[in-house]
């Protein structure tokens, strides 16, 4: 679950997570080919450059998206579900796995909620350490890149859940 202090995806989930970049390369590669085709000849023009580096800029974005939010802690293990399931309550997560160390969670898509398609929620605890990552759902209905806050406000809400298991 943790590799260099990011979340680790199944295949399907990094080409879901990373389809924006795929997406914008694949339009970059449709304009060359029109160009080369109307053309005859292949000539290098801004735009070209633009969406080349869209496509690096949305990559590092996404990848940065899996890093975790590292929190230290010296609360038990039940401490740390029972904020997990008041989250889960208040947020409408559904916990897809849970076991001592890692608590794996999604958001669904809720119209009522405002824009978001959902979110993957992973939870790591070990070593007095708390490992808290929220991504738009790649197994969602549509992959998306824009959570309209629902990211953050799945890890400030755990994060405030946790200190009021400190109280």
């Amino acid at each position: 679950m943790i590799s260099k202090k990011r979340v680790i995806l199944r295949p399907i989930e990094y080409f879901f997570h990373y389809s924006v970049c795929f997406f914008i390369l694949n339009g970059l590669l449709g304009i060359i080919y029109l160009d080369f085709m109307k053309n005859s000849e292949f000539v290098l023009k801004q735009y070209y450059y633009i969406l080349f580096i869209l496509i690096i800029i949305m990559f590092y974005i996404q990848r940065r998206r899996l890093k975790f939010k590292i929190f230290k802690t010296n609360l038990s293990k039940k401490e740390i579900k029972d904020a997990i399931k008041e989250t889960s309550i208040e947020l409408n997560w559904i916990i897809d796995y849970q076991s001592n160390q890692i608590t794996k969670a999604h958001r669904e898509f809720d119209i009522s909620t405002g824009g978001s398609w959902g979110e993957m929620i992973t939870i790591i605890y070990k070593d007095n350490h708390i490992y808290v990552n929220s991504i738009c759902n790649p197994n969602g209905l549509y992959p998306s890149v824009l959570s309209y806050g629902w990211n953050k406000k799945n890890i400030n809400t755990f994060i405030s859940n946790l200190k009021q298991s400190l109280k």
